[in-house]
């Protein structure tokens, strides 16, 4: 049995008594960290003691055999990263970490399963010779906003009489054959957690009509700042404006409303919601990007709007550029009027300028 102490009650998280097989060896899971290898004999029926459990209880290990060592991150370590940025994590606890080691952000580790767009499926793209950095390389993450599991894995597995074991170790082989650290399986290992700030993904589009007030509503994220910008694009990261969206298609959300606000003043929003800055929509109708940047950074161009959450759909005429013939003294027929959403109730009004 592994304990801190030999004859102790409380045993290491995770272990099980076990018995040694014929190589003296045994294969566990256990968080990282250096334990007592203690041992109790199991007695002949015939001549156990009253008080005897049968090598039950921790306090029947009263023999210290030797010392282990379980390498790995320590267990319950912080890091925060921002949606539509680099995540680089520094700083990793653990013991005889290497660059042999992999972390992956996982839902939860050793399930099957990709956080959508995270890079690399969430396995780290390189790894310092200490193992206590790691990162993903220069693509950005642009993953919703939310608490990832923070997963190891290593591809170093080490003889049993050694004294180290793997704090990942699973399988009847665990100690003779060397994890390849490529599916989901092989992370086993939570160490804690990874915050990403952004915002969360819209489950349905938001809907409005061009030319008039367009306020965005249920916006949700993780950790997410009154100095956070908002912004639709025809695609997230692009680096072209909108063509008559105000201010090139931002929003401010209602955190960040101060007298000087851009934001119109009739308008009266929740904590919630965010509205495009300055004015109505007067754009092509149909379907634009809804994207993010975190006020960490620079926000003063579109590709660093990288994060995409959701979708406006724009009700309205598309393209903008309809036009008709009629002749004076006739009647004037205007029809197949082109646009999403558009509908009988609907209605043109022929003028100098709009």
């Amino acid at each position: 049995l592994l304990l801190e102490t030999c004859g102790a009650v409380v045993q290491a998280p995770g272990i099980t008594s076990q018995a040694l097989g014929a190589e003296l060896s045994v294969t566990f899971a256990a968080p990282a960290g250096v334990y007592r290898l203690c041992w109790c004999g199991m007695q002949e029926p015939s001549v156990i003691l009253p008080n005897s459990t049968g090598c039950s209880s921790g306090t029947e290990f009263n023999v210290d055999a030797g010392e282990v060592v379980v390498i790995g991150p320590l267990h319950s370590q912080q890091r925060t990263c921002v949606s539509g940025q680099r995540c680089d994590l520094d700083g990793i606890l653990g013991i005889d970490l290497g660059d042999n080691d992999f972390v992956a952000v996982m839902d939860t580790c050793a399930i099957p399963s990709v956080v959508p767009l995270y890079t690399n499926a969430g396995v780290m793209q390189d790894v310092s010779r200490s193992g206590a950095y790691v990162t993903w390389g220069s693509v950005v993450i642009t993953a919703m906003g939310g608490y990832y599991r923070l997963c190891w894995c290593t591809q170093r597995v080490m003889s049993s009489f050694s004294g180290y074991y793997l704090g990942n170790s699973s399988g009847s082989n665990a100690t003779t054959s060397t994890l390849r650290c490529d599916v989901s399986e092989d992370f086993s290992t939570d160490f804690g957690a990874v915050l990403l700030r952004g915002p969360h993904a819209r489950e349905t589009p938001q809907l409005c009509v061009s030319g008039q007030d367009c306020v965005l509503t249920q916006l949700t994220g993780t950790s997410l700042s009154r100095l956070d910008m908002f912004r639709a694009l025809d695609t997230c990261g692009s680096d072209t404006f909108l063509d008559r969206f105000p201010h090139g298609g931002l929003l401010l959300a209602n955190l960040a409303l101060d007298p000087d606000s851009l934001v119109n003043a009739s308008l009266s929003l929740s904590a919630n919601e965010t509205a495009f800055a300055g004015g109505k929509i007067t754009g092509a109708g149909g379907e634009y990007r809804l994207c993010w940047c975190g006020h960490e950074f620079s926000c003063d161009v579109p590709s660093s709007f990288r994060v995409d959450f959701g979708t406006l759909s724009l009700t309205g005429p598309a393209p903008l550029a309809q036009h008709r013939t009629c002749s004076s003294g006739q009647t004037c027929v205007i029809e197949s009027i082109d646009g999403p959403g558009l509908s009988d109730s609907d209605n043109f009004y022929v003028m100098d300028t709009c």
